[in-house]
């Protein structure tokens, strides 16, 4: 995912430094090929999200949310930027809610730190208590 920026916001100390600093917005229905110029390359053609709306429109809509972020860093988090900013981080973590917790659920080595162990007792694994008891006598 990507870099999961939007998870490094919500679980940041200063939330509103990091939605100042790091944020992560999602477009909904714009595609990765839509931030270029240009035609793309024949892969890209054939394999990337299909759009859901204009390259103008996506355009516009990356411009504004650009534009919001720069107010913000240009006057130290205006009061009416910031406000905005927060609002679209907010729309993009509801977004993303469910995908990181399905990488959180696989146990995904970007969100969390795996536990390399074979035995469902290791006390540092936070297994779930199933079965209770080591399936290896002795260990």
């Amino acid at each position: 995912m990507p870099s999961w920026s939007a998870v490094q916001i919500s679980t940041a100390a200063d939330r509103s430094l990091a939605v100042r600093n790091m944020s992560v917005i999602v477009l909904e229905g714009v595609s990765h090929m839509q931030f270029a110029s240009g035609s793309p390359p024949a892969l890209v053609q054939s394999r990337d999200l299909m759009p859901e709306v204009s390259y103008a429109d996506a355009h516009r809509a990356a411009a504004a949310v650009m534009t919001i972020f720069l107010q913000v860093q240009a006057t130290n988090a205006s009061t009416t930027a910031l406000p905005k900013l927060m609002a679209l981080v907010a729309v993009t973590e509801a977004f993303v809610a469910p995908m990181v917790a399905a990488l959180q659920q696989e146990g995904s080595p970007h969100l969390q730190v795996p536990c390399n162990s074979d035995f469902p007792t290791n006390p540092t694994c936070n297994y779930p208590e199933w079965p209770d008891k080591a399936l290896v006598p002795g260990t």
